[in-house]
């Protein structure tokens, strides 16, 4: 990690920019296997930040043009190296870990086949959604969608969503892989125009709908990169990054702060797998037999240091003394008490 951000401190892997901080944590898989949560401060050769998007047009036109210079969800047809790369770490397979307490989706037999519902029949499918949001959406270009309005009428959302609906079934339809190894051919080779006539939609309808998708993930707005059809599973990443450091990586560029914070917490507070069912247990029945606090709470600190799931890896982690959280910026105590107690 140290020779990765020793790197990304310089000029030339991020174009014109450099991380002038970092925060990173590492965390271990049920398997075992360690990967890292990273935050990244960029700054360009004048000390400038990268641009920061606050609604308006001009500021999206910036941030786009940012994008695009960091960030890929692309396979690399006129490098056959790079190409090799994406394919081998960047393509998405759906796993237990992707569809774990995810919703079902049920496309009906009559569903899914874009401009051609309600004619075309072919047999009902039943999955769990991806919670990475694989497969991802083919755009035109790289762009910022905004969710709807709140004062827009419920009519025109309506159809917005019946869209979004007829596009999601659409492409999952197509790149269903439980009977074949491989999504369907055809729809990989498929144009941005040749989707938008399969689906049935013009390009503003398709935006609109998109929308919709970003109402759904509660996300206020979201970064849509530069896809065909055939990218539909090919995750974000960045191709200097991926010259110097093959392997998996899932690049973001933050339009909402307050969520960045949070999700950065999120995995600082993470629970352990399994711990918090025996904690519950211990609390359930010491309520029940009656236990003291100092009884319980022995309880709690024996379960604490005897049961916590450590993989091997985590285990040389420890022994070898590596850093599980790191940060280049430094931190403060804020009292947040009252100041008379």
């Amino acid at each position: 990690m140290k020779i990765l951000y020793k790197a990304l401190s310089k000029r030339g892997i991020l174009d014109d920019y450099y991380v002038s901080d970092h925060f990173y944590r590492i965390e271990f898989q049920q398997r075992g296997a360690p990967h890292v949560h990273s935050l990244l401060w960029l700054k360009d050769q004048e000390g400038n930040s990268p641009p920061s998007y606050d609604g308006s047009t001009e500021s999206r036109d910036e941030c786009i043009q940012f994008i695009d210079k960091v960030i890929s969800g692309k396979l690399q047809q006129n490098d056959s190296d790079l190409d090799e790369n994406v394919r081998f770490f960047q393509s998405h397979a759906h796993t237990f870990t992707c569809r774990k307490k995810c919703n079902k989706i049920i496309i009906k037999p009559d569903e899914g086949h874009g401009k051609y519902d309600g004619v075309n029949r072919g047999p009902q499918l039943t999955m769990n959604s991806c919670r990475f949001k694989f497969p991802k959406f083919p755009v035109r270009k790289t762009t910022i969608v905004d969710a709807p309005d709140s004062m827009m009428s419920n009519d025109i959302k309506k159809c917005w969503k019946d869209n979004y609906l007829k596009i999601r079934r659409f492409i999952l339809r197509q790149t269903y892989c439980e009977h074949r190894s491989e999504p369907n051919e055809d729809f990989l080779n498929l144009t941005f125009d040749e989707f938008l006539d399969a689906v049935g939609v013009s390009e503003e309808e398709y935006m609109n709908a998109l929308r919709m998708s970003v109402a759904a993930n509660r996300s206020g707005c979201e970064v849509f990169l530069k896809r065909d059809c055939r990218d539909v599973f090919i995750n974000n990443y960045n191709p200097n990054v991926l010259k110097v450091h093959q392997a998996n990586m899932d690049l973001s560029f933050i339009l909402n702060e307050y969520a960045c914070v949070a999700y950065i917490l999120g995995y600082l507070t993470k629970n352990e797998s399994g711990l918090s069912r025996l904690l519950h247990q211990i609390e359930v029945e010491s309520a029940k037999y009656g236990r003291s606090t100092d009884e319980k709470m022995k309880l709690f600190s024996r379960a604490l240091d005897n049961s916590r799931e450590v993989s091997r890896p985590e285990v040389v982690y420890r022994m070898l003394g590596l850093h599980f959280c790191s940060s280049t910026r430094t931190h403060a105590f804020v009292q947040t008490g009252h100041p008379h107690k």
